[in-house]
């Protein structure tokens, strides 16, 4: 099942609603002896709510390094493919000079790093 970015944010608001209503239920009835079977359940519920929110969040976490890296990925390329077409406008002497120039400048660049 593939869920959304905004399936995955409504299923985790939900999850904090039921979380609060448990909780709220847990401190009307923690030292009742005679609701201590749905107070184990109802723990028992938050933690489980509790570990599937935290797997939730961490795969909408996941989800967004991965789109922020597809989307860096996509943006290089049209930066490439834009430079690419603005140097086909200059004439084979000025794409020469352009290379070399890029050239000493990565030279200087590595040498400062060096240095």
């Amino acid at each position: 099942m593939n869920l959304s970015y905004k399936d995955l944010k409504f299923i985790l608001e939900s999850i904090d609603l039921l979380l609060n209503q448990y909780n709220t239920r847990l401190e009307k009835i923690e030292d009742s002896k005679e609701h201590e079977d749905e107070a184990s359940d109802l723990a028992n519920d938050c933690m489980f709510l509790e570990s599937l929110k935290s797997e939730i969040e961490q795969n909408i976490n996941a989800e967004n390094i991965v789109y922020s890296s597809v989307s860096s990925q996509t943006k290089s390329k049209e930066t490439l493919e834009s430079l690419t077409e603005s140097t086909l406008q200059l004439s084979i002497n000025e794409r020469l000079l352009l290379v070399e120039a890029i050239t000493q400048s990565i030279r200087k660049e590595t040498n400062l790093i060096a240095s």
